[in-house]
């Protein structure tokens, strides 16, 4: 049960498939997604965001007041 709500998965299908491969082939069960983030950095491209105030948007959308 704590498999399936580490990966937020709480169908009775779902819990039967991890149970059954628990008992068949426990080394084919996926890696915990707990500890993926943990052992894979992110290795994308560096993107910077520009940072503006709600009042430029405020003044995109043409509504007065934010």
């Amino acid at each position: 049960m704590s498999r399936a709500h580490n990966f937020g998965k709480y169908s009775y299908g779902t819990v039967k498939t991890i149970l059954e491969k628990q008992v068949t082939n426990p080394d084919a069960l996926p890696d915990d997604p707990r500890r993926i983030e943990a052992r894979v950095p992110y290795t994308g491209p560096e993107i910077e965001v520009e940072k503006r105030s709600p009042e430029d948007y405020a003044r995109l959308l043409g509504v007065a007041g934010l």
